[in-house]
C-alpha cells in the first residue's frame, strides 16, 4: 500500500478492508449478534476481500463465499490464508445463486445497495435460506449522505430503517437492527457530499500498531459505538429470519 492510499473505487475499498477499524467494528457487532455459529453453513454474497468470511470460519462456520469478480475471489482466498483458516469460494452473481442449496446463515454486507432491483435481491437471499436460518445485511445509511463515495462504488441508494422495513416486510422478520458510524456522519457530509473527494484512509494507519492519532481516536469512537447505539450513523446493520409461505 502506498502513503497516498484512498478509496477511489470498489477495488481500493477492498484493499484497505484488512486494516479498516470501521469495517472490523461492524463485523464484531454482527458476530456478537449471531452467537454460537459452530458447524453452521454460511453463504456470504459479495464477499469482497473476505475478512468477514474468515471471521465466520474462525468461529466454526462452514463458509461459502460468492463474488462477481475473480480478482475479489483471489483476494478473499489470500485473506483466508492470512487468517489461517479456510472457506470455499465461487465466482457468481446474486441472480445465479443455486436455490437448491440452503444455508443456516445468508450474509450480504454492503451488497444490496449495488443492485438496482433490491427487492429481487432480498427474495433471492430468502430462497437460499434454510428453515430457521438467519439473514445478515449491512447497507450505507441515509440518502442525505449520498455523495462522491457512493458514486465511485456504484451505489444506487442509501437506506433508513423505514426503507429497510418496507423492503423486507413481505419476506422477513427483522430480529436485530441498528445504525453504526455516528461519528463519521460529519466526515461523510464534508468529504463525500460537499468536497466530493475520496476518503483519505491512509491517514488512519495500516494496522493497529501503526494507527495515527486520527486512527486511534476513530477506534475509540468505534469501540464506544459497539456498546452504545446512538440512533444514527453511516451504516445500517440488521439480522432477520424469513417468513414462510
Amino acid at each position: 500500500m502506498n502513503q497516498d492510499l484512498a478509496i477511489t473505487d470498489q477495488w481500493s475499498d477492498f484493499l484497505i478492508r484488512q486494516f479498516d477499524p470501521y469495517a472490523a467494528a461492524k463485523y464484531e457487532i454482527l458476530l456478537g449478534w449471531l452467537g454460537n455459529i459452530q458447524g453452521k453453513s454460511a453463504l456470504v454474497v459479495g464477499c469482497g476481500s473476505g475478512e468477514f468470511c474468515a471471521m465466520l470460519a474462525l468461529k466454526g462456520a462452514k463458509v461459502h463465499a460468492v463474488d462477481i469478480e475473480e480478482k475479489n475471489i483471489q483476494l478473499a482466498q489470500e485473506t483466508a490464508g492470512k487468517f489461517n483458516t479456510h472457506f470455499t469460494t465461487e465466482v457468481g452473481l446474486i441472480q445465479t445463486l443455486d436455490e437448491n442449496k440452503k444455508y443456516d446463515l445468508v450474509i450480504a454486507t454492503d451488497v444490496i445497495e449495488h443492485i438496482e432491483d433490491d427487492g429481487f435481491a432480498v427474495k433471492k437471499l430468502k430462497a437460499t435460506m434454510a428453515n430457521g436460518g438467519t439473514m445478515v445485511i449491512t447497507v450505507p445509511a441515509f440518502n442525505f449522505l449520498f455523495g462522491y463515495h457512493d458514486e465511485i462504488l456504484g451505489h444506487f441508494r442509501r437506506y433508513s430503517t423505514f426503507m429497510i422495513r418496507k423492503l423486507l416486510k413481505d419476506d422477513f422478520t427483522i430480529t436485530r437492527m441498528r445504525y453504526f458510524g455516528f461519528f463519521l456522519m460529519p466526515v461523510t457530509l464534508i468529504i463525500s457530499c460537499l468536497l466530493r473527494r475520496p476518503y483519505p484512509v491512509a491517514a488512519v494507519g495500516k494496522s493497529q500498531q501503526s494507527r495515527s492519532f486520527v486512527g486511534r481516536i476513530l477506534e475509540m469512537f468505534f469501540n464506544f459505538e459497539k456498546k452504545v447505539n446512538l440512533g444514527a450513523g453511516t451504516s445500517l446493520l440488521l439480522t432477520a429470519t424469513k417468513r414462510e409461505g
